[in-house]
């Protein structure tokens, strides 16, 4: 699931070099407050040259806001997620 009309693409840092513009700003994100990889994710793409943005409190938030997702299950994805089942 992606914020709607952001042109989202899932990257891995390691591929970084070959598709991610530095001329734009990149938004990362997580799935809600509790996961840090967005952080993480920022500090290494910063660190990188790329010019990069956190959306703090992930998708959770976005979505509680009332921001559009786009994705395989859209509006309908859970808004949590479910450990172990």
């Amino acid at each position: 699931m992606t914020v709607a009309g952001e042109n989202g693409r899932s990257y891995r840092l390691s591929d970084l070099r070959t598709g991610l513009p530095k001329d734009r700003v990149c938004v990362v994100y997580c799935w809600g407050v509790a996961c840090n990889g967005s952080t993480k994710a920022a500090m290494r793409l910063s660190e990188l040259g790329f010019r990069v943005k956190e959306l703090v409190g992930g998708i959770e938030y976005w979505r509680k806001e009332g921001g559009e997702v786009e994705g395989t299950l859209g509006p309908d994805a859970p808004m949590y997620w479910r450990m172990g089942g």
